[in-house]
């Protein structure tokens, strides 16, 4: 028996079948797994780990909403995207604090107390979080499109497919944010604390 269409199943979590989220799980793993390796970039030091970790903590986090109102497959992906983005900018914050010494306390360190290797994450996903949220207030549709492309690890064509964009309108758009977004880079846009 062929399991039902995402968007049969995003209808029924929104009309209140709570089963539907375990039958959506393997339906969208792979793709959320395919994301969060875009995300990671060129870094394949424990990519798998990593890609599967965060696809994990975006697929729980959306499924903790209590009152969905997914519209379809491309909703459920959009939101997908910004899931992670917060995951990585909230990662990125504490990593900064502890760098900065909070959270420092005297501990007796074992070998099992030691935490697992987290994704290299920085100042990087803070800039460009804090920019992609300027551009937002400018044109909506060019936020969207970075942050499914830059958070969401989406290609062109699937940013196209998820935004009802044509393919060249999602490339000119991209263009267009690109050269915004490093040009506020440049001028020294740097993460508020």
């Amino acid at each position: 028996m062929e399991p039902p269409p995402v968007t049969d199943l995003l209808f029924a979590w929104n009309a209140g079948d709570r089963t539907a989220i375990g039958a959506l799980a393997p339906l969208v793993i792979e793709d959320l797994r395919r994301m969060a390796r875009g995300i990671m970039g060129s870094d394949r030091r424990h990519d798998t780990v990593r890609a599967t970790a965060l696809a994990s903590d975006v697929f729980m986090a959306l499924a903790r909403n209590r009152q969905p109102n997914w519209s379809g497959r491309a909703h459920y992906f959009s939101a997908a995207a910004e899931q992670a983005r917060r995951i990585l900018v909230d990662y990125a914050r504490r990593r900064a604090a502890v760098r900065r010494g909070a959270e420092m306390r005297r501990t007796q360190i074992t070998l099992g107390s030691l935490p697992p290797i987290a994704p290299d994450v920085g100042p990087e996903i803070l800039a460009i979080h804090e920019v992609v949220d300027r551009l937002a207030l400018f044109d909506a549709k060019q936020a969207e499109i970075v942050k499914l492309r830059y958070f969401g690890g989406a290609t062109m064509e699937e940013i196209a497919g998820i935004t009802g964009l044509s393919l060249a309108t999602v490339k000119r758009e991209w263009t267009m944010a690109r050269a915004w977004l490093r040009r506020q880079l440049e001028n020294g846009v740097a993460p508020q604390r």
